[in-house]
């Protein structure tokens, strides 16, 4: 298990900042490769590798 947490700003910028980055993430996590490459992931620039 782990936790993904997006540091965006308070304003306008940093909003759509937010909502870009939370639907790129729901499309990666429909993607059934990338789902087991996270589960396999043994370290931290796996799971960015999993994301790229």
């Amino acid at each position: 298990k782990g936790i993904i947490l997006f540091v965006v700003g308070d304003d306008n910028d940093g909003a759509q900042s937010h909502l870009k980055l939370l639907s790129l993430f729901a499309r990666k996590l429909g993607n059934d490769e990338v789902v087991a490459q996270l589960i396999q992931a043994k370290d931290a620039d796996q799971v960015v590798a999993a994301f790229a």
